[in-house]
């Protein structure tokens, strides 16, 4: 299911301009009125603009801006829901997914994107892996600062030349021997030996690991900087920029495939089915990588003039600033960093996610293949689950992935068309700790079922062997998930 609508969200918005400018009435209870009256109070400038709008063209150039009040009003006072959603012109979802969409592209604006790109490409353009990891080793090793797993660093090292891994190698303190084991472990791709080293013999590699992990973005931010700033580019160029991304190991098949789609998506919106939420929170992400770069250009950088540039561009972007203190506060990884939801998005979500439609089960079909359980997991636990697990994030808000879900989760639901592989909007180690607890011990064929019906958002591959160790320990968002919702 393609899950954008623009034409029918886009009368939604005409609806509610016509609200705003006195053209349409809608029944209101004094509260109700009250709850409006304050709430657009925010969007004065917006209003104001609209009112005095004479063409169409005049305030359809505030819509992005208006999302979350739309999203809002009709989570909060039923007859705007009515408005939007009584004559099923759009899905409840279709209007949500249509939402983040068109918001990713307001939070561009807001964001000063394209000037923070141009300062951080002239910040980074002097900083090598040598002087990250030893501006690294010096700085000491603050106890709340964000840790990098041990998964995760031989993640980063699977990616490294020789020469790259040579180099981290010698700024690890240890002994020769475990040295030794360590570089026989990476080179034979050998994770189990790897991770089991680095968790028994009480190894710091936390400045090493952080100094690869800024290096690897600081590639990859440094190639599409150059890519983007000061033009305009087309999808083709585009699309051979992500090839060569792929084909220099900085980002694998799948990862290179899922940003063409994005390319093919804006061109094409509503002829995708993209996740716009997971892509809509990416945009504040993103927002972690300026203050971080600069934090770590102030002592590596040899362009001190764009230091400072970017120090005073900086301190006036306080949502940036913002987002980066909360991801500090949270002393987690890039990866495993979830931003705070935004507060309209959230609450519309959770009003209307009951909404989705499951289809009717059929009867005389030949048994469906499924994810076996200890425990037998009927079809309303795995919509309950499919809920919890899409307000958090980590499944798309979207009638085909709740069937998909229900189908290959549950023991008694069939239904008539073939499930799609679900998207997991997580880190791995999540899916393999969610994946364990439903399933059980000695489950036949768990992570090969695992695989099949699951894919990793990030690209990454769900793996099969190995696996049983990383999915006993939670993550701090997935032990914040089971805690939340009583599934401990």
């Amino acid at each position: 299911m393609r899950n954008l609508n623009l034409e029918g969200f886009n009368v939604c918005f005409q609806r509610f301009v016509e609200v705003i400018k006195g053209k349409r009435h809608i029944e209101m209870s004094c509260d109700e009125e009250q709850i409006v009256t304050d709430y657009l109070s925010g969007y004065k400038k917006e209003v104001v603009a609209i009112r005095n709008a004479a063409s169409e063209e005049e305030y359809e150039q505030f819509r992005d801006a208006l999302v979350p009040a739309m999203l809002y009003l009709a989570s909060k006072i039923e007859n705007f829901e009515k408005l939007f959603f009584d004559d099923k012109l759009i899905s409840y979802n279709k209007f949500y997914n249509t939402a983040c969409f068109l918001y990713k592209f307001e939070l561009q604006k807001r964001y000063s994107v394209q000037q923070m790109i141009s300062l951080s490409e002239k910040e980074l353009s002097s900083i090598s892996l040598k002087m990250l990891l030893e501006l690294f080793d010096k700085a000491s090793q603050d106890s709340s600062s964000c840790k990098i797993s041990e998964i995760v660093f031989f993640e980063q090292l699977s990616e490294c030349s020789l020469k790259e891994l040579s180099l981290v190698f010698s700024y690890i303190d240890t002994d020769s021997s475990t040295l030794t084991e360590l570089k026989k472990s990476m080179l034979k791709k050998d994770v189990d030996n790897f991770v089991t080293i680095l968790m028994t013999s009480n190894i710091d590699y936390q400045q090493a690991a952080y100094s690869l992990a800024f290096w690897k973005q600081s590639l990859v931010l440094k190639e599409m900087l150059g890519h983007v700033k000061d033009k305009v580019i087309n999808t083709e160029e585009i699309k051979n920029f992500f090839f060569e991304f792929r084909k220099n190991g900085l980002i694998n098949s799948k990862h290179a495939s899922e940003h063409a789609d994005i390319v093919y998506a804006l061109e094409h919106p509503e002829d995708t089915n993209i996740d716009w939420e997971h892509w809509m929170y990416n945009e504040q992400k993103g927002q972690i990588y300026f203050p971080l770069i600069h934090c770590i250009c102030c002592s590596a950088s040899l362009n001190l003039k764009e230091v400072a540039q970017m120090e005073h561009f900086l301190n006036e972007k306080t949502e940036s600033l913002e987002i980066f203190t909360d991801f500090l506060k949270h002393g987690v990884s890039l990866d495993e960093y979830v931003p705070k939801p935004i507060h309209e998005f959230a609450i519309f979500k959770e009003e209307f996610l009951s909404r989705l439609t499951l289809p009717k089960a059929v009867k005389n079909k030949t048994k469906k293949e499924y994810l076996e359980s200890v425990i037998l997991h009927d079809k309303n636990f795995c919509t309950k689950l499919y809920y919890a697990l899409t307000n958090e994030g980590y499944l798309s808000y979207d009638d085909d992935v709740l069937y998909s879900f229900v189908s290959r989760m549950s023991y008694d639901y069939i239904g008539e068309k073939e499930p799609n592989q679900i998207v997991w909007y997580g880190e791995a180690r999540d899916l393999y700790y969610f994946i364990n607890w439903f399933a059980g011990d000695h489950v036949y064929k768990k992570w090969e079922k695992t695989a099949k019906y699951y894919a990793l958002a990030n690209g990454k591959t769900i793996k099969t062997n190995g696996v049983t160790n990383q999915a006993k320990t939670s993550s701090q968002r997935m032990d914040a998930f089971m805690k939340k919702n009583n599934l401990e």
